[in-house]
């Protein structure tokens, strides 16, 4: 047995076991030759899947460094430095160059991750043809099944799986790999049965392989180019990044500032830190302990470092927050320094992995990096830049947005009317459809350019949904709803039927989106069907309120707290529509937003 990522080892060291056991050191001698020389023309594996490798050897990693320098500017590359794709990367440097086949099992998020794209485009340029069986089963970034089917993994793990194979042939005439590929899903066992039983790539459908993302997968882009003059977000903002990650939410966040106050006050008065351990749960680690936290705590103040964050849509928490606090140090302080600590900030994905898109919110302060999506997370754009002084203390502010970028009727206007106007443009659900394809594998493109009075009425619908979003807008003291129950109810099973959300469902399922076969004696009634199915970053944002409150009794303010979401949803669905209608009435998804006419009208 060896490790193929491990270099040839020491002949010299070989020869001290050749007397004392004589075949493990000929088997080592034979490895050693098979790496140092050997080259294959078939090579089949199954590698493990481990993004933190323990293979971190120079060799190990000299074999993705061309992956990741196809890709230099991302902030993170850790996802190359995966186990299995180190043993993708040296099958093709032990195979045979002129001709072999290499067939591998894998993690699928090579398929279409967009960190992998440098690494396709090597794969697509060194083979004359690559072959997928995608078996899905990803539970991760939240796949969408066709209609009735099922997507369970064919192992026991998160990671969705696809089965490879890859054709080198010295001769190709082509540039790039012809790509054949079949989607597999199902249960566990009909996707076994599929393999079983058939020839697997039988029924595979070509697909075209082109840059800049070099897919293995189906994308929807016949749409793209009427976005070749308009704005990727990310480069319309100064400065950007993920929300906050504080890899011990139940410890450092908590749904009310009293608690969260008592746990730290508690802490820092300890003199034993390992008696609190359990009752914290918390585990030490080289990059954090509990003694340094206590310690941080006493230091800093139990109150000073007490913050509200957006949780998720329309739950506000508190964290105690301190670059120090979170293991390996905030990477995200140069961002969240610009927030604190009421500032605003749009919040949308970078990749929209729940199907449709739904990633765009708002905050005022910190943000969790999971707040407008629930899969990869989610991005921060602060409307100001600020200045920091002392602990936190915030001095003069500056604009983060390019204005040079904008187009005339933009130009001129404050951070947070293009914050606004932005915000608008993202809630058009002709703009989610339309660009479906693009929004999910690369950041919002916003059109700069509109004619004066198009500016206006989304500015002004976009300032109407932010209010709603930080619950700050009157409308939301005007309930839709009725609160049926005890004065205190406990949440427990949540779903919906005939109008109602119940706190004590029957059966519900997740596919059915939540529906209650039985009705229950305690809940709200008056929800609408689509403000109970109205999701926000991925979330049913309805039901994940409650779900995420299962178990604990809701208090007056929680009830009334519930009753403003469904108001604030219920008015979104209202506006969005009307963002529709005012797009339409000045020309329609692109026309309304060409340059020519915008900058007539603007004249």
């Amino acid at each position: 047995m060896t490790n193929a990522l491990e270099p040839a080892t020491d002949g010299a060291k070989q020869m001290q076991f050749k007397e004392l056991i004589p075949a493990l050191a000929h088997e080592a001698q034979a490895v050693n030759e098979i790496k140092r020389n050997k080259r294959f023309t078939i090579i089949v594996g199954n590698p493990p899947y481990a993004k933190n490798s323990s293979n971190r050897s120079v060799e190990a990693e000299k074999l993705v460094s061309e992956y990741k320098r196809l890709v230099y500017g991302e902030t993170n590359v850790q996802p190359l430095s995966d186990d299995y794709v180190k043993f993708l990367a040296f099958a093709f440097e032990a195979s045979a160059c002129t001709a072999s086949l290499i067939g591998m099992i894998t993690n699928r998020s090579y398929l279409e991750g967009l960190i992998h794209r440098g690494m396709r485009s090597i794969l697509a340029h060194d083979c004359l043809r690559i072959l997928v069986v995608d078996l899905h089963g990803d539970t991760n970034v939240g796949e969408r099944p066709p209609p009735d089917m099922a997507n369970e993994n064919v192992f026991d793990i998160q990671q969705g799986v696809s089965i490879s194979a890859f054709l080198r042939w010295v001769k190709r005439e082509r540039n790039s790999a012809q790509l054949l590929r079949r989607d597999v899903w199902g249960t566990r066992q009909e996707k076994y049965k599929v393999l079983r039983e058939s020839v697997a790539y039988a029924g595979a459908l070509p697909l075209t392989i082109s840059e800049p993302y070099w897919f293995f997968a189906s994308k929807e882009l016949d749409t793209q180019g009427e976005q070749v003059s308009w704005v990727s977000i990310d480069k319309l903002f100064r400065i950007s990044g993920m929300g906050v990650k504080s890899r011990r939410d139940h410890f450092l966040i908590d749904e009310t500032k009293e608690a969260l106050h008592s746990r730290m006050l508690g802490l820092a008065c300890c003199n034993e830190v390992e008696r609190l351990r359990e009752v914290l749960k918390v585990k030490d680690n080289s990059q954090w302990t509990l003694s340094k936290m206590r310690d941080l705590v006493a230091r800093e103040g139990v109150a000073d470092c007490i913050y509200p964050i957006m949780y998720r849509p329309f739950d506000v928490r508190y964290i105690w927050y301190h670059r120090e606090a979170i293991e390996r140090g905030d990477a995200r302080w140069p961002v969240m320094k610009h927030v604190l600590p009421d500032g605003l900030s749009l919040l949308t994905a970078r990749q929209s992995m729940n199907h449709d898109f739904t990633a765009a919110f708002i905050a005022r302060g910190l943000s969790e990096m999971k707040t407008a999506e629930s899969t990869r997370g989610s991005y921060s754009f602060p409307e100001r830049l600020q200045e920091t002084s002392g602990k936190i203390g915030l001095e003069a502010d500056a604009s983060n947005i390019r204005s040079e970028l904008l187009g005339n009727s933009l130009q001129k206007r404050s951070p947070d009317g293009v914050i606004s106007y932005i915000y608008a443009v993202l809630h058009s659900p002709a703009y989610r459809s339309r660009y479906a394809g693009a929004l999910r594998i690369e950041f919002p493109k916003i059109p700069t350019t509109c004619s004066p009075e198009l500016a206006q009425r989304l500015c002004g619908l976009g300032r109407d949904l932010v209010s709603l979003h930080l619950m700050e807008s009157a409308i939301l003291e005007e309930f839709i709803t009725t609160y049926a129950g005890p004065k205190h109810p406990e949440v427990g099973r949540v779903g919906w039927s005939d109008g109602t959300v119940w706190l004590d469902a029957g059966r519900t399922s997740a596919r059915e989106g939540y529906r209650a076969a039985d009705a229950g004696a305690i809940g709200f009634v008056g929800v609408p069907k689509e403000v109970w199915d109205f999701h926000i970053g991925g979330y049913q944002v309805c039901h994940k309120w409650l779900k995420d409150r299962k178990g604990r009794t809701l208090s007056d303010q929680d009830i009334t707290h519930y009753q403003k979401i469904i108001v604030a949803i219920s008015e979104t669905i209202r506006i969005m529509g009307e963002i529709d209608e005012v797009i339409e009435e000045h020309g329609g998804w692109p026309g309304a937003f060409a340059t020519g006419k915008a900058d007539a009208d603007a004249g």
